[in-house]
């Protein structure tokens, strides 16, 4: 067995096992004296570092692991049973990932790693993109041509920046009304 220092495993990534295992792979080549290329080597660190919630889904490669190449068949694994299914991505990209409180760059970023797997052209990926954010930025950004998704991102960011966020309108009305709750939590009475 190859003598090598510890090294500082990254804690386990649910939201994407595959970009955790690029960045294990990382700093496997970090490692001193030389970096970590056994299979098995590679395979005990990062069972090592798994949460419990990670380990106990793939409970069955750990309590039986493969005998010529453990570390690929965990990765391919935990790969396949954490991250999300190409379908799972799909879905997720039409129903449209929702920008909260990020910046629209991360939120293109997200909706890229998603149509990274599948043949989604940049113009459908601008589209959904652009329709995730507030309809004041969208009406901006629309008079812009030509767009590209990377250039309407980063107009998006500055524009936010100077504009207060959207404000639902409440109605009001010209009588006094009162609420009267103490029959029914779930239900309001109004009373003129």
């Amino acid at each position: 067995m190859e003598e090598n220092s510890a090294v500082k495993m990254p804690p386990f990534n649910f939201g994407d096992p595959q970009l955790w295992f690029i960045m294990a792979e990382a700093t496997f080549q970090l490692a001193i004296p030389k970096p970590i290329t056994v299979s098995a080597t590679k395979y005990n660190y990062c069972v090592a570092h798994l949460s419990p919630e990670a380990a106990a889904i793939v409970r069955d490669v750990i309590t039986c692991p493969d005998k010529d190449d453990p570390y690929k068949q965990l990765k391919e694994e935990l790969i396949k049973r954490c991250g999300e299914s190409k379908s799972q991505e799909i879905r997720c990209l039409l129903a449209g990932e929702q920008l909260g409180d990020r910046k629209p760059t991360d939120l293109l970023r997200v909706m890229q790693r998603r149509a990274e797997n599948h043949q989604i052209s940049d113009t459908l990926l601008l589209e959904l993109f652009l329709q995730q954010l507030p309809k004041n930025v969208q009406s901006i950004l629309l008079a812009i041509s030509p767009l590209n998704a990377a250039k309407v991102a980063e107009i998006a960011d500055r524009i936010m920046l100077v504009t207060p966020p959207e404000v639902s309108k409440i109605s009001s009305s010209n009588s006094c009304e009162k609420v009267n709750n103490k029959s029914n939590l779930s239900q309001n009475f109004w009373k003129k």
